[in-house]
């Protein structure tokens, strides 16, 4: 159902769809960047710690599964309902990662998952 907005939203629609998906860097040297499709190893050995799996409903069985994930990520960026990000260091090594869910354009708010 379409709101009423006393104020223009904060995010226009087509504001992420019409931009590739940015890298975002930190002073403390880690960075936030798409999943590239050679991550798709560590992603995925991610899931074999137990405290993870205990925390997500589904995980990926497969590398080329975990590859089909990311493709979908893409396309969450393009249709505007949500952004994947790998956490990496300096070294470009994944530490882990970080998904705003729940985004709303009008008030520029998401939860952070």
């Amino acid at each position: 159902m379409p709101r009423d907005l006393s104020t223009a939203p904060v995010l226009a629609p087509g504001s992420l769809a019409g931009s590739p998906q940015p890298v975002l860097r930190t002073a403390g040297g880690l960075s936030l960047r798409h999943w590239e499709p050679a991550d798709a190893p560590v992603f995925l050995a991610a899931y074999g710690d137990g405290e993870i799996r205990r925390r997500h409903t589904r995980r990926p069985s497969t590398k080329e599964r975990v590859r089909e994930w990311f493709d979908g990520y893409g396309q969450d960026w393009q249709r505007e309902r949500g952004g994947h990000w790998a956490v990496t260091g300096h070294d470009g090594e994944v530490r882990g990662r970080i998904t705003p869910r729940g985004m709303d354009f009008d008030d520029g708010t998401a939860e952070a998952a």
